[in-house]
Order: structure tokens, then sequence, then C-alpha cells
């Protein structure tokens, strides 16, 4: 298995995805491009890329390689489970994070990865939020954003750990913060 490059800003995530897309594709690597299905391409990704994948990247494809994209998206793990499991066929499969992709190369499915992006643990919140003023205040270094998480009332979301690395991470932040903070 091979893993390497160093991790990208988000910024040059449509220039290096759609650079790796069009050279596994002049590589011979997408083996389900059959002459009837010339014109399209499938793409399993992480579901943070959705709207990525979905609106520039899907259209530079179009207008550079002349194919159409078709993009499946969910939590990048069980992306890799579907793919490994044969349930889901992809011409490329773009995770954030290795280890959906280390899922697939051990099942001996791909060979070769190339790292793309990167991803931020970030809290989002609305800014109709009656916190917003607290995280506004925290991002300013003048609250503490894991006591803003303790209020009562606050609620917070998070994608299923199972599925998806973010999930996850944000597990491991709270984790790492707890300890650090002695919280």
């Amino acid at each position: 298995m091979e893993y390497y490059g160093k991790d990208l800003s988000r910024r040059k995530l449509l220039i290096r995805g759609s650079s790796l897309i069009a050279g596994a594709i002049a590589a011979g690597i997408p083996t389900r491009l059959l002459a009837e299905e010339l014109a399209r391409l499938d793409v399993a990704s992480a579901g943070s890329i959705r709207s990525i994948m979905e609106g520039p990247i899907k259209t530079s494809i179009a207008q550079t390689l002349k194919l159409d994209l078709h993009s499946h998206a969910q939590g990048a793990d069980a992306v890799a489970q579907s793919i490994v499991s044969g349930s889901l066929r992809a011409d490329v499969f773009i995770p954030i994070t290795p280890g959906p992709m280390f899922t697939v190369m051990r099942a001996g499915i791909a060979e070769v990865a190339q790292p793309i992006a990167r991803t931020e643990m970030v809290i989002v919140y609305s800014p109709k939020s009656r916190f917003a003023p607290q995280f506004q205040a925290a991002a300013n270094g003048k609250a503490n954003w894991w006591e803003i998480l303790q209020e009562p009332g606050l609620r917070f979301a998070r994608s299923h750990p199972a599925g998806d690395p973010g999930g996850r991470n944000i597990i491991f932040v709270m984790m790492l913060a707890a300890k650090k903070y002695k919280d």
C-alpha cells in the first residue's frame, strides 16, 4: 500500500481533485468505463465534499474531460465498506481522512492513493442561535468554546461515528479537550 504526499488545504482541493481524476482516467484506472459508458464517471466520496463534487468538480470534469460525473457521497467509512462489499462500484474514491482509503486498499481494490485534501474540526453555529454571541467571543479569544458546549439548552449535532470519520473525530476532539482543559 502506498500513501504519499502531505495534506493540502481545501483551497487546493478543486485543482488536485480534478487532476487526480484526470490522471486516473489517463492511466486507465477506471475499469468501468466501457464503450457504452464512455461518458460516465462514477465517483464515491466523503459526504463532507458532496457540494464540491456536485458543483465545481462536476462542471470541470464535464468541460475538461467530456465526462458526466455521477457521485455517491456519504460518511467515508460507510462508502469504503460499500465498495469493499461490492454493493457500490466506483471509478474513483475520494475520502478525506486516510482510514477509509486504507480499508479499500487492504481489501485489494486499490493499490495507490494520492492525498488531495485535509480536514479540520470546526464548530459551526447559526448566527440566529442564542449562543452565537458566546461563540463569537470564543472565536475572539474571550471565552472558552468547551464551556459553551456545556451550556444547558445547547444542541450539538454530529454525524454517526460508525459510518463517518468526522463523527468519530469529534469524539476524539472532545476527549482531548477534556484532558487538556481538565474538564
